[in-house]
């Protein structure tokens, strides 16, 4: 019980800092870059993380990837010079 209330106390400073790369990274790409475009940031960085841990990051710290949506245009009417063939 001593032990595990000790490793409680303990501040981990390196995966505090690596926290703070994913979320910077994550801000940079406007919320859409997933765990596997974050690690590749990150070794470009010198970091050597994995995906899944990079996972576990994104995790804590409530980062969840989203890719803006696309917008189609929508003709009013149909085309005469095209046959529908169908």
């Amino acid at each position: 019980m001593y032990y595990a209330a000790k490793q409680r106390n303990k501040i981990d400073v390196p995966r505090m800092i690596l926290r703070i790369q994913v979320r910077k990274l994550f801000k940079d790409s406007r919320r859409s870059a997933g765990s596997r475009t974050l690690m590749g940031h990150l070794h470009d960085l010198g970091y050597p993380v994995g995906r899944y841990k990079v996972r576990r990051l994104m995790a804590e710290a409530n980062l969840v990837s989203s890719q803006p949506g696309h917008k189609y245009k929508k003709t009013g009417q149909a085309r005469v010079d095209i046959p529908n063939l169908v």
